[in-house]
């Protein structure tokens, strides 16, 4: 028989990867949104998160380790009164032309 697994992608609503900015070391989680959009959230509010960083998995989870490329910061937003921040992260793999995961 063949052999195959099933792989959820970074944009895919289930997806939550404890994620780390590169360079800032700035903690938060990675969700996908309906297949539309991936973004870092629960940043905390007073910190600096810079555009165009890298961003990797941080290891915390333990099925992905750490120090996986998942992309750069795009866009931060803050609401007010809200005590995270949230920025928008542009995948390092085009998710919509992905023909084979390894």
């Amino acid at each position: 028989g063949s052999n195959f697994a099933k792989v959820t992608l970074i944009n895919d609503s289930n997806s939550s990867i404890n994620a780390i900015t590169e360079n800032s070391r700035l903690s938060g989680v990675v969700r996908g949104a309906h297949g539309l959009e991936v973004a870092m959230e629960m940043i905390p509010v007073d910190s600096q998160i810079n555009n165009n960083e890298v961003v990797l998995t941080s290891g915390l989870n333990e099925v992905i380790p750490g120090g996986l490329i998942i992309g750069r910061v795009g866009a931060a937003t803050k609401k007010e009164n809200d005590i995270w921040q949230r920025a928008v992260i542009e995948p390092a793999a085009n998710l919509k032309k992905l023909e084979q995961v390894f």
